[in-house]
């Protein structure tokens, strides 16, 4: 009996070992993020630029409606808000929700919602680099465009608090993708909340683990386009060209970690009902290097997709 029980001793001591070097491999990315993403595309030709869609829509939808029969739905000041609540707030927001009130809330949703505020705290694999994201709460906005109907600035509808998500979580392959644009740098300086940053130190230890994952071919890296990138074609990503000032000639430039401003992600949203949750399952991370002209940033350039989980490669194509 004694040798019996001494086996099982040693199993769970091996298997608390695992598990803490496993978790020992987890570091904090950032422990608050805040950050909107536009779930419309503003360039309908482009192929490449997801949104939800009706059937995505239509799952949100029916997590709303649980998340207000448990008075988890609040106004900007934190209020506890009905679904007539809602409706009547609508109408105040846009004039198409006069003239039926009672389907505003629906037609919002499933037709006119733009705009997805996220509060989150990240933490990623330093062996893989992995994200995995924690959503704490999110808001339902709406945008408000200019005449050429870029977004300018957003309007609350109401905020969801939610709790954590499962880590259990069964990857459907078939679950359409959602890719967008988070900044780790702010475009412009303001104190509104959601032009949080990620520090300098922590977006440094990041992606330096990143590229040397990258670097050491363990991890499958794609062009922008999706397209596999040869292991001999590796080291060039790590360069841009560029204008030598004294001899004009075109050189390679070091990609430096700290022009790196965007990361464009491509995950699936997995909603809960019944935990009243959303797991983000990250699939993969594109770095995106600021491009500036004299002091001003006018774009960023995407280095290359590195993807997280080799079965999604064949969902990609």
């Amino acid at each position: 009996m004694k040798k019996f029980n001494l086996f099982y001793l040693v199993i769970f001591i091996i298997l608390l070992t695992l598990s803490a070097c496993k978790q020992n491999n987890n570091e904090i990315l950032t422990s608050e993020f805040i950050y909107d993403v536009y779930i419309l595309p503003v360039e309908y030709d482009m192929p490449f630029v997801n949104y939800l869609g009706h059937k995505d829509r239509q799952e949100v939808l029916d997590f709303v409606y649980k998340a207000i029969e448990q008075d988890k739905v609040t106004d900007s000041l934190g209020n506890i808000i009905s679904l007539d609540q809602i409706n009547n707030n609508l109408t105040l927001i846009d004039s198409t929700f006069i003239n039926n009130p009672k389907n505003n809330f629906e037609n919002f949703i499933l037709n006119l919602w733009d705009v997805i505020r996220f509060y989150e705290s990240w933490n990623y694999n330093k062996k893989t680099g992995q994200i995995y994201k924690t959503v704490k709460k999110i808001s339902f906005l709406k945008a408000v465009k200019d005449s050429f109907m870029m977004p300018i600035k957003s309007k609350n509808i109401f905020s969801i608090e939610l709790n954590e998500a499962t880590n259990k979580l069964k990857i459907d392959f078939n679950k359409p993708i959602v890719i967008y644009d988070a900044c780790i740098i702010p475009l412009v300086e303001s104190a509104s909340p959601y032009y949080h940053q990620i520090s300098l130190n922590d977006r440094q230890k990041y992606f330096n683990d990143l590229f040397n994952i990258v670097k050491n071919n363990k991890i499958p890296v794609l062009d922008y386009f999706y397209n596999s990138i040869p292991k001999e074609k590796i080291s060039e990503l790590f360069y841009t060209r560029g204008i030598e000032e004294n001899t004009n000639r075109e050189v390679n430039i070091p990609v430096s970690l700290d022009d790196i401003g965007r990361i464009k992600f491509m995950e699936q949203w997995y909603w809960d009902n019944t935990n009243i949750s959303l797991n983000k399952y990250v699939i993969g991370v594109n770095p995106g290097l600021r491009v500036m002209q004299e002091d001003d940033l006018i774009g960023y350039s995407p280095l290359f997709w590195t993807i997280f989980n080799k079965q999604f490669i064949d969902v990609l194509r």
